[in-house]
């Protein structure tokens, strides 16, 4: 494991380990993942909903943490850097922009995180029909 400098490590709780735990025992798995849509009708700002993402991140410290592992214990930090923000994905030029759309969330809900390599979470806005933004 290559050293990481700077950061001040913390224990993970006992439901953190079980998650941990699983996850070592079954790599690659989309058990612990949670997805979620909110849907906006009408004309949006961008550029505001991706300000207004950062600030929400930057807020709430739990979002920053990030997992590794030293001599096989895993232990957590807080990462200040800021995730990007995945870019606006448009689907209104499919024949069926909703049923496409719910598609694809589909498939990203099956895509596994791997616990010790950065963020745990995305923010990926897509447009549907009706010029409906889902965040």
């Amino acid at each position: 494991m290559a050293r990481v400098e700077n950061k001040k490590w913390y224990h993970l709780t006992h439901s953190q380990k079980q998650i941990w735990n699983n996850e070592k025992m079954n790599p690659n798995s989309s058990l612990y993942n949670l997805g979620g849509c909110i849907s906006y009708i009408g004309e949006t700002d961008i550029g505001l909903l991706e300000k207004s993402i950062r600030i929400f991140i930057e807020y709430y410290e739990g979002l920053h943490f990030r997992f590794t592992e030293l001599n096989e214990i895993p232990f957590q930090y807080v990462d200040i850097n800021t995730p990007n923000i995945m870019p606006v994905i448009d689907f209104t030029k499919h024949p069926d922009p909703d049923d496409q759309l719910e598609i694809w969330m589909n498939q990203q809900a099956q895509i596994p995180f791997i616990l010790n390599k950065g963020c745990l979470f995305e923010f990926i806005p897509n447009i549907g029909s009706g010029k409906s933004l889902r965040v």
